[in-house]
């Protein structure tokens, strides 16, 4: 094998390298999620201004119904054009994605649950105790003519739908191809390394959302390694998955702080960073502050601690950064 053809392929996995298998699946992406959803969201709007689709609506109330159709199938897309990218472009075992549901999978999802709320609880206290946050009870929706009901609604389905699939994308698929693209290290240094670019990709992401600055991409990244931190450890996605959902919940839905610069458009309160930028996020929400990565320090401890507890060691998991290819 030449050394252009070794830059592009594998020849003891008999694969593609991962860099190249990694671009394929955003490409795979685009053509199985992306643009079906783009072509199906201007296609009922096309249907609705024709009267054939919800007829009668308000804007607000057509747009929200929407979000309520696209939001969820965009999700499913998701995982399903990076499962069809494991299958036949990694070519590896789909389990190995920790994706396989079981009753270990559904506690650690629990325990994400719970962390993720917990850990945005300890930033608004330390704000609080600091006097750096001003609290306002909600007193009307950010939408008008939307029930309610409707906008907590879509808020609990969002978090859901975030959790899992931009789960699935980065601390399944891209930390996986990545770990096994570090085949050169022992396998708990390329898991390590992998999960490091990970968050470093994941914060780059989110670099068009609103008051996104330098301080919110490091902080992201940070948020990157306490997301990646129960796959490192335990090799499936419940936790992360979990905790992921409820971090974004309780920040948004629950405090009514920027979720990643975007505040929801119903909250319980309304919590509004008064104190140093730098500790609380400023604009941003709290995940661009040194709070946020305090929290995320005492979360890794805290899936540490469970992870021992449950199992009577810590060890990163090393299949994380090995290649186990798809049965036949």
């Amino acid at each position: 094998m030449n050394i252009l053809t070794a830059v592009f392929w594998n020849a003891r996995e008999r694969r593609l390298r991962a860099l190249w298998r990694l671009l394929l699946m955003l490409v795979v992406i685009g053509l199985i999620a992306v643009a079906p959803i783009v072509g199906l969201g201007e296609g009922l709007v096309t249907l609705h201004e024709q009267g054939f689709w919800l007829p009668g609506l308000s804007p607000a109330m057509f747009d929200k119904s929407m979000d309520f159709i696209v939001g969820p199938l965009f999700a499913v897309l998701i995982i399903a054009a990076v499962l069809f990218s494991s299958r036949f472009i990694d070519r590896r075992d789909g389990r190995t994605l920790g994706l396989s549901l079981s009753k270990d999978w559904w506690v650690e999802y629990g325990f994400g649950l719970a962390l993720g709320a917990a850990l945005i609880a300890i930033i608004f206290a330390a704000e609080w105790a600091m006097g750096w946050v001003r609290v306002e009870p909600r007193t009307a929706p950010g939408v008008a003519g939307v029930p309610v009901a409707l906008l907590w609604a879509f808020v609990v389905i969002k978090v859901l739908c975030v959790g899992v699939y931009e789960e699935t994308v980065s601390r399944g698929a891209i930390l996986k191809n990545l770990a096994e693209g570090f085949s050169a290290l022992p396998a708990p240094a390329a898991a390590l390394a992998a999960a490091a670019f990970t968050a470093l990709i994941f914060s780059a992401l989110h670099a068009t959302t609103d008051n996104f600055t330098a301080a919110s991409f490091y902080g992201l990244a940070v948020n990157g390694l306490l997301f990646a931190a129960p796959m490192l450890l335990t090799g499936r996605l419940g936790m992360s998955m979990g905790l992921h959902t409820t971090w974004n919940f309780m920040q948004g839905g629950v405090m009514g702080y920027p979720v990643s610069g975007d505040a929801e458009n119903i909250s319980l309160l309304v919590s509004t960073a008064t104190g140093p930028a730098a500790w609380t996020g400023g604009a941003y929400g709290p995940e661009a502050g040194y709070l946020s990565w305090a929290a995320a320090a005492i979360g890794i401890a805290a899936i540490v601690v469970f992870v021992g507890v449950r199992n009577k060691r810590v060890v990163i998991v090393p299949q994380i950064a090995q290649f186990v290819r798809r049965q036949k």
